[in-house]
């Protein structure tokens, strides 16, 4: 009875304790102030403010969200920031012309102005809210001091709601719910196929020459928008503007942005680094901070495979200096070979089947490193490997495919994998290409029965290791991820890439010599 006793007491100690704690922190949490921001059409919009008690003036992190978007003030408020929440007026998913940048433009300068206010604005997001963000950095405001931006895209048009010209149904689908907005919205972004004046309007990218401040651009290898935030951030970091050239920071984790896909898992992932590890430097001091990019490169991993090579690197710019292009020849019998090989099969066609979306990078559907050694007897895809490496090889840098292909040869779809001995095929890059989307260089002779293309497959930081082999998958559907091309006259029954000696084909991927030392964990 009596160790029951001391039992009950023992478990009640810290129940009492972390009751008089939420309660301490209820007392000090700040009270919501509901206003109204002017803006200068003079429309307003609805924006909830947190100050920390006690006397100011405080510096004022600003959150823009395409709806509402619940924020625990506490953390902000113990350190001295006030947080500002507003919903937009038109929305990151709205196909309507945008007034994104002007709004986040005004609203930073009303809070600079405002009594609570240090006179030194940052602004914040995670994905939608990331990239609201984004545009209103592009704007210039005077007062804003510095930005953090989390798994958000350079460009909707190029990343955001396509990819290589092909609508990304199942993540447009995803942020047009979030944003509030339904199936219209997505329909209206399926049906906007081509680059016009409201898409330059919403674009990061295409205005990011103005951005003045320093920016934390947080991104993953598995991230559907990594590719425009490498960059978009790297040009900033070595074009930028006085206030931007040099002081941009960049960080790529080997991470999903929604459910994980595949058994991989990343040793010394962890960062010390976040939102405010990076406002107290800038917001509160304009102090010298880290800048450049920090990545992580990834060895083998997977259980009974693993090997040393996995951690962070540094780099200042993207790619990483040093990089070599490789061009790894695809042949008959579904080789692949570095450097001239001949073939004797001119070419390899596959079926129209559907293919399934296997990780990769996505936000609505699992992403990551699936296996891909689930497709190898697919009739909707050809597949190309190489023999196993006799030694392991580094890559570093941005990976592309540079095909020859039938007309007319409608979507293209290319991932590439790191093969394990056991068979277990990692996805670690990919991409996919609408022809009709780009120029033809013979479009005046319809004639010619081939053409090349460039397919982009993102940026990559792996090492593949010794006795593994590379291996390339054509498709072309990848269902849900990517609609299937509309037109059928775009389309041919069969689909055809050719690897001849006078109609090459080839995966170019960027190699270094060696991987960079791992960081220390103290750096």
């Amino acid at each position: 009875m009596l160790k029951r006793s001391r039992l009950i007491i023992g478990a009640a100690i810290p129940a009492v304790m972390l009751g008089i704690m939420v309660g301490w922190r209820a007392l000090r949490t700040p009270a919501p102030e509901r206003v109204q921001v002017p803006l200068r059409d003079g429309a307003s919009l609805p924006t909830t403010i947190y100050r920390p008690r006690g006397e100011g003036p405080w510096p004022v992190i600003l959150f823009r969200s395409p709806s509402e978007l619940p924020v625990d003030p506490w953390p902000f408020s113990r350190r001295g920031y006030v947080v500002a929440v507003q919903v937009a007026r038109r929305t990151a998913g709205d196909p309507r012309p945008m007034t994104d940048r002007e709004d986040g433009y005004d609203t930073i300068e009303w809070l600079a102005a405002q009594p609570f206010s240090s006179g030194r604005v940052g602004v914040a997001g995670h994905a939608e809210v990331g990239y609201l963000a984004y545009l209103a950095a592009s704007a210039s405001p005077p007062h804003l001091a510095s930005a953090f931006v989390s798994h958000a895209p350079a460009s909707l048009f190029k990343e955001g709601h396509r990819l290589g010209g092909a609508f990304r149904a199942a993540d447009t689908v995803m942020a047009m719910r979030a944003a509030g907005l339904g199936a219209e919205a997505a329909q209206a972004h399926r049906l906007r196929s081509k680059w016009d004046e409201g898409w330059s309007a919403a674009d990061f990218e295409t205005h990011a020459s103005g951005v003045a401040v320093p920016v934390y651009h947080a991104t993953a290898w598995y991230d559907p928008g990594v590719r425009g935030v490498l960059r978009a951030a790297s040009t900033l970091q070595e074009q930028g503007l006085p206030g931007a050239r040099g002081r941009q920071r960049i960080l790529v984790r080997p991470a999903v942005r929604g459910e994980a896909a595949g058994d991989l898992s990343f040793p010394r992932a962890e960062v010390d680094e976040d939102l405010f590890w990076w406002f107290d430097r800038t917001l509160k001091k304009d102090q010298t901070t880290p800048t450049g990019v920090r990545y992580y490169l990834s060895g083998p991993a997977r259980a009974g495979f693993r090997g040393k090579e996995s951690g962070y690197r540094e780099t200042e710019v993207w790619p990483p200096a040093g990089a070599t292009s490789v061009r790894w020849r695809l042949g008959a019998g579904g080789a692949l070979r570095r450097g001239p090989s001949a073939s004797e099969t001119e070419s390899t066609s596959w079926s129209r089947d559907i293919v399934p979306s296997l990780g990769g990078r996505n936000a609505a559907i699992a992403g990551g490193p699936a296996d891909l050694s689930l497709l190898d007897e697919h009739a909707g895809v050809a597949r190309f490997a190489s023999e196993p490496l006799s030694e392991p090889m580094v890559f570093a840098g941005n990976a592309y495919a540079d095909l020859v292909v039938s007309r007319p040869s409608g979507d293209v779809v290319v991932k590439l994998a790191d093969v394990y001995p056991d068979g277990y095929a990692a996805w670690i890059a990919g991409g996919a290409l609408r022809p009709r989307s780009v120029p033809d260089e013979a479009e005046q002779d319809p004639s010619r029965p081939t053409r090349r293309l460039r397919v982009d497959l993102g940026p990559l930081a792996v090492v593949v290791g010794k006795g593994h082999r590379i291996a390339v998958y054509l498709a072309s559907t990848s269902r849900p991820a990517l609609d299937p091309d509309p037109e059928p006259g775009a389309v041919a029954a069969s689909p055809t890439v050719w690897h001849s000696d006078q109609r090459p084909s080839a995966i170019v991927l960027p190699s270094l010599a060696q991987a960079p030392p791992v960081l220390d964990r103290s750096e």
